[in-house]
Protein backbone atom coordinates (compact mmCIF):
# COMPACT_ATOMS: atom_id res chain seq x y z
CA UNK A 1 0.00 0.00 0.00
CA UNK A 2 2.67 2.16 0.25
CA UNK A 3 4.04 2.90 -3.32
CA UNK A 4 0.25 4.07 -3.99
CA UNK A 5 0.32 6.59 -1.47
CA UNK A 6 3.65 7.65 -3.05
CA UNK A 7 2.24 7.87 -6.52
CA UNK A 8 -0.57 9.82 -5.17
CA UNK A 9 1.44 12.22 -3.47
CA UNK A 10 3.78 13.12 -6.56
CA UNK A 11 0.36 13.56 -9.11
CA UNK A 12 -0.82 16.07 -6.04
CA UNK A 13 2.89 18.41 -6.38
CA UNK A 14 2.28 18.02 -9.98
CA UNK A 15 -0.95 19.53 -10.19
CA UNK A 16 -0.43 22.55 -7.57
CA UNK A 17 1.12 24.84 -9.66
CA UNK A 18 -1.31 24.35 -12.61
CA UNK A 19 -3.95 24.94 -10.04
CA UNK A 20 -2.37 28.01 -8.31
CA UNK A 21 -1.89 29.52 -11.92
CA UNK A 22 -5.52 29.63 -12.82
CA UNK A 23 -6.23 30.95 -9.03
CA UNK A 24 -3.57 34.16 -10.00
CA UNK A 25 -5.76 37.38 -11.87
CA UNK A 26 -4.90 37.78 -15.28
CA UNK A 27 -2.65 40.78 -16.08
CA UNK A 28 -3.58 42.86 -19.20
CA UNK A 29 -3.28 41.87 -22.54
CA UNK A 30 -0.47 44.65 -24.16
CA UNK A 31 0.59 44.43 -28.00
CA UNK A 32 2.93 47.18 -29.31
CA UNK A 33 3.18 47.75 -32.81
CA UNK A 34 6.84 47.26 -35.32
CA UNK A 35 7.61 50.65 -35.70
CA UNK A 36 7.78 51.21 -31.86
CA UNK A 37 4.50 53.24 -31.75
CA UNK A 38 3.30 53.52 -27.70
CA UNK A 39 1.84 50.33 -26.17
CA UNK A 40 -1.79 50.37 -26.88
CA UNK A 41 -4.02 48.42 -23.82
CA UNK A 42 -6.58 46.29 -25.83
CA UNK A 43 -8.62 44.95 -22.84
CA UNK A 44 -8.95 46.36 -19.18
CA UNK A 45 -8.11 43.89 -15.90
CA UNK A 46 -11.75 43.25 -15.20
CA UNK A 47 -13.31 45.20 -11.74
CA UNK A 48 -10.07 47.29 -11.56
CA UNK A 49 -11.18 51.17 -10.99
CA UNK A 50 -9.46 53.72 -13.49
CA UNK A 51 -7.83 56.82 -12.48
CA UNK A 52 -10.55 59.65 -13.21
CA UNK A 53 -10.70 61.68 -15.95
CA UNK A 54 -8.48 64.83 -16.22
CA UNK A 55 -10.71 67.85 -18.00
CA UNK A 56 -8.40 70.66 -18.88
CA UNK A 57 -10.30 74.10 -19.06
CA UNK A 58 -10.61 75.55 -22.78
CA UNK A 59 -11.94 78.79 -22.18
CA UNK A 60 -9.96 81.49 -20.54
CA UNK A 61 -11.64 82.91 -17.64
CA UNK A 62 -13.71 85.88 -18.51
CA UNK A 63 -11.81 89.09 -17.66
CA UNK A 64 -14.26 91.51 -15.06
CA UNK A 65 -16.24 94.38 -17.24
CA UNK A 66 -14.78 97.61 -16.93
CA UNK A 67 -16.91 100.56 -15.31
CA UNK A 68 -18.96 102.61 -17.83
CA UNK A 69 -17.28 105.80 -18.22
CA UNK A 70 -18.93 109.09 -18.26
CA UNK A 71 -17.40 112.13 -20.58
CA UNK A 72 -18.30 115.50 -19.21
CA UNK A 73 -20.04 117.93 -21.15
CA UNK A 74 -17.79 119.97 -23.80
CA UNK A 75 -17.51 123.55 -23.04
CA UNK A 76 -18.04 125.81 -26.01
CA UNK A 77 -13.90 126.72 -27.79
CA UNK A 78 -13.87 130.21 -29.00
CA UNK A 79 -13.42 130.25 -33.10
CA UNK A 80 -12.38 132.64 -35.75
CA UNK A 81 -14.33 133.72 -38.27
CA UNK A 82 -14.07 135.69 -41.13
CA UNK A 83 -16.50 138.34 -43.17
CA UNK A 84 -15.92 138.77 -46.73
CA UNK A 85 -18.59 140.97 -47.71
CA UNK A 86 -22.03 138.79 -47.44
CA UNK A 87 -20.60 135.31 -46.40
CA UNK A 88 -19.11 134.51 -43.25
CA UNK A 89 -16.75 131.39 -43.09
CA UNK A 90 -14.70 129.23 -40.13
CA UNK A 91 -12.43 126.31 -40.89
CA UNK A 92 -14.09 123.24 -40.36
CA UNK A 93 -10.95 121.52 -38.93
CA UNK A 94 -11.61 124.29 -36.34
CA UNK A 95 -14.65 122.81 -35.54
CA UNK A 96 -13.80 119.48 -35.59
CA UNK A 97 -10.81 119.75 -33.43
CA UNK A 98 -13.20 121.43 -30.92
CA UNK A 99 -16.10 119.55 -31.30
CA UNK A 100 -18.18 122.38 -29.67
CA UNK A 101 -17.44 125.68 -31.04
CA UNK A 102 -18.39 129.19 -30.74
CA UNK A 103 -18.00 132.45 -32.76
CA UNK A 104 -18.96 136.44 -33.46
CA UNK A 105 -20.35 138.39 -36.00
CA UNK A 106 -21.07 141.97 -35.87
CA UNK A 107 -23.97 142.25 -38.43
CA UNK A 108 -26.29 145.73 -38.83
CA UNK A 109 -24.14 146.99 -36.06
CA UNK A 110 -25.04 144.08 -33.76
CA UNK A 111 -22.77 142.04 -32.16
CA UNK A 112 -24.74 138.21 -32.97
CA UNK A 113 -23.45 135.35 -31.06
CA UNK A 114 -23.19 131.05 -32.81
CA UNK A 115 -22.34 128.14 -32.09
CA UNK A 116 -20.80 125.44 -34.45
CA UNK A 117 -21.14 121.89 -33.26
CA UNK A 118 -20.97 117.73 -34.07
CA UNK A 119 -23.41 115.28 -32.73
CA UNK A 120 -22.68 111.72 -34.57
CA UNK A 121 -19.97 113.48 -36.94
CA UNK A 122 -23.14 115.58 -38.42
CA UNK A 123 -22.06 119.68 -38.20
CA UNK A 124 -24.58 122.31 -36.74
CA UNK A 125 -24.97 125.68 -36.54
CA UNK A 126 -26.90 127.69 -34.39
CA UNK A 127 -28.28 131.06 -32.71
CA UNK A 128 -26.74 131.04 -29.53
CA UNK A 129 -28.99 133.23 -27.54
CA UNK A 130 -30.72 133.43 -24.70
CA UNK A 131 -33.10 136.27 -24.00
CA UNK A 132 -34.51 135.72 -20.12
CA UNK A 133 -31.11 134.70 -18.85
CA UNK A 134 -28.73 136.78 -21.29
CA UNK A 135 -26.81 133.47 -22.09
CA UNK A 136 -24.02 133.31 -24.97
CA UNK A 137 -22.42 130.47 -24.37
CA UNK A 138 -23.56 126.31 -24.51
CA UNK A 139 -21.74 122.84 -23.74
CA UNK A 140 -22.49 120.31 -25.27
CA UNK A 141 -23.93 117.12 -23.42
CA UNK A 142 -24.00 114.12 -25.75
CA UNK A 143 -26.87 115.25 -27.63
CA UNK A 144 -27.82 118.00 -25.73
CA UNK A 145 -27.24 121.44 -25.32
CA UNK A 146 -26.94 123.39 -21.63
CA UNK A 147 -26.99 126.79 -21.07
CA UNK A 148 -24.34 127.85 -19.04
CA UNK A 149 -26.37 130.85 -17.29
CA UNK A 150 -29.68 128.74 -16.43
CA UNK A 151 -28.71 125.28 -17.35
CA UNK A 152 -31.99 124.79 -19.16
CA UNK A 153 -31.24 121.72 -21.91
CA UNK A 154 -32.16 121.91 -25.70
CA UNK A 155 -32.27 119.13 -28.14
CA UNK A 156 -28.93 119.21 -30.17
CA UNK A 157 -30.21 118.19 -33.09
CA UNK A 158 -33.55 119.90 -33.25
CA UNK A 159 -32.70 123.28 -31.08
CA UNK A 160 -35.79 122.50 -29.29
CA UNK A 161 -36.34 122.86 -25.29
CA UNK A 162 -36.64 119.96 -23.26
CA UNK A 163 -36.45 121.36 -19.76
CA UNK A 164 -35.80 124.20 -17.54
CA UNK A 165 -36.69 127.86 -17.30
CA UNK A 166 -36.07 129.27 -21.28
CA UNK A 167 -37.38 125.89 -23.04
CA UNK A 168 -39.39 128.49 -24.85
CA UNK A 169 -36.44 129.85 -26.97
CA UNK A 170 -35.59 127.01 -29.27
CA UNK A 171 -32.36 127.89 -31.09
CA UNK A 172 -32.44 128.26 -34.68
CA UNK A 173 -30.29 126.98 -37.43
CA UNK A 174 -27.97 128.47 -39.96
CA UNK A 175 -27.92 127.16 -43.16
CA UNK A 176 -24.22 126.57 -44.31
CA UNK A 177 -21.91 124.72 -46.88
CA UNK A 178 -18.92 123.38 -46.78
CA UNK A 179 -15.82 123.90 -49.58
CA UNK A 180 -12.66 123.90 -49.34
CA UNK A 181 -12.36 123.70 -46.20
CA UNK A 182 -14.21 125.99 -44.83
CA UNK A 183 -18.10 126.37 -43.31
CA UNK A 184 -19.54 129.33 -45.09
CA UNK A 185 -22.63 131.04 -44.28
CA UNK A 186 -24.48 134.29 -45.33
CA UNK A 187 -24.82 136.96 -43.51
CA UNK A 188 -28.85 136.95 -44.41
CA UNK A 189 -29.01 133.59 -42.71
CA UNK A 190 -26.90 134.21 -39.47
CA UNK A 191 -29.18 137.58 -38.82
CA UNK A 192 -32.67 135.43 -39.48
CA UNK A 193 -31.60 132.30 -36.78
CA UNK A 194 -30.53 135.04 -34.51
CA UNK A 195 -33.98 137.46 -35.29
CA UNK A 196 -35.82 134.03 -35.07
CA UNK A 197 -34.49 132.69 -31.66
CA UNK A 198 -34.91 135.80 -30.37
CA UNK A 199 -38.70 136.25 -31.34
CA UNK A 200 -40.35 133.97 -28.85
CA UNK A 201 -38.75 135.94 -26.22
CA UNK A 202 -39.38 139.44 -27.83
CA UNK A 203 -40.80 142.39 -25.59
CA UNK A 204 -44.61 143.12 -27.43
CA UNK A 205 -44.95 146.90 -28.14
CA UNK A 206 -47.26 148.66 -26.05
CA UNK A 207 -50.33 149.27 -28.34
CA UNK A 208 -50.50 152.66 -28.75
CA UNK A 209 -53.77 153.55 -27.06
CA UNK A 210 -54.82 156.93 -25.83
CA UNK A 211 -56.01 157.29 -22.08
CA UNK A 212 -58.47 160.11 -21.72
CA UNK A 213 -58.17 162.14 -18.90
CA UNK A 214 -60.26 164.51 -17.34
CA UNK A 215 -61.59 167.01 -19.23
CA UNK A 216 -60.06 170.28 -19.32
CA UNK A 217 -62.63 172.97 -18.15
CA UNK A 218 -62.99 175.44 -20.88
CA UNK A 219 -62.21 178.78 -20.54
CA UNK A 220 -65.02 180.93 -19.99
CA UNK A 221 -65.34 182.67 -23.23
CA UNK A 222 -66.21 186.26 -22.17
CA UNK A 223 -66.77 187.60 -25.95
CA UNK A 224 -69.81 189.15 -26.77
CA UNK A 225 -72.21 186.50 -28.16
CA UNK A 226 -72.58 188.21 -31.56
CA UNK A 227 -68.79 187.50 -31.37
CA UNK A 228 -68.36 184.07 -30.56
Amino acid sequence: MRPVHGLLALVLLATLPVLTACAAPADPVVTRDADSSPAVVLEPVAGAELPPAVVTPTEEPVAPAEPAVTLAPVIGVPLEAVRDGDVVTVPLAAIEGAANGEFSVTLEDRLLDFMAYLVDGELFVRAAACPPCDSLAYALDGDELICEACATRFDAWTGEGIEGACVDYPKAEVGYEVSGGLVSMTTADLVTAWDETLAPGSVPLEPNIIVAGDPEEEEEDSRPSCCR
